[in-house]
């Protein structure tokens, strides 16, 4: 059970810095998000943090160029596929030219990992070892808590896959429709 929180708390935190990461667009916050797991994990203290925010601000600057030329490559992959018949020639060019910024991205990405990791303390770099572990199984989890293997919450059991809560008023899709389509056959009042 420790485990699977400590797992899924990994994971938690992953999704945070990618949400905040140096490859996603610009996106407004209420203010730096603090790490409380990772805190609490491997010892963080707030000096840390900081630095760790202005490596990871850095890393933003550096790729933000690559991004964008890889944004724009996959604007026109998109266009070159839609085209009849696409060409083979254009399509393979883009594809390795994305392939290279790619890499570029991953090069950066693991100079400024190792700047961050200057950061910490041998003790916390060690700690780190177990969240790195649960990275790695991340999608594994994912899947195996879709198909109820494992349990993803906390409190009891989760929902079986397609039973969800929406905003549609119920579970799946079956709940009162506001507004919108509607279902074939039925009228406004029968909604």
């Amino acid at each position: 059970m420790k485990l699977t929180r400590f797992a899924f708390t990994a994971l938690f935190f992953v999704g945070a810095m990618f949400a905040q990461g140096p490859f996603g667009g610009e996106r407004p916050s209420d203010g730096p998000q603090v790490p409380e797991a990772l805190i609490a994990e491997i010892d963080l203290t707030e000096a840390q943090i900081e630095l760790l925010r202005a490596n990871n601000e850095s890393l933003r600057e550096q790729v933000r160029p690559l991004t964008q030329d890889a944004a724009e490559k996959r604007r026109e992959l998109r266009t070159e596929m839609r085209n009849d018949p696409p060409n083979p020639t254009v399509i393979g060019q883009l594809t390795v030219d994305l392939e290279a910024i790619q890499a570029q991205i991953e090069a950066f990405r693991a100079t400024f990992q190792d700047s961050a990791r200057t950061v910490l303390s041998q003790d916390q770099v060690d700690a780190l070892g177990p969240i790195e572990d649960a990275v790695a199984l991340a999608q594994a989890g994912r899947q195996a808590v879709a198909l109820n293997l494992v349990s993803g919450a906390e409190d009891g059991p989760r929902p079986k896959a397609g039973q969800r809560n929406n905003r549609r008023g119920g579970p799946g899709n079956n709940g009162p429709r506001r507004g919108g389509r509607q279902a074939p056959n039925q009228t406004p009042d029968q909604n």
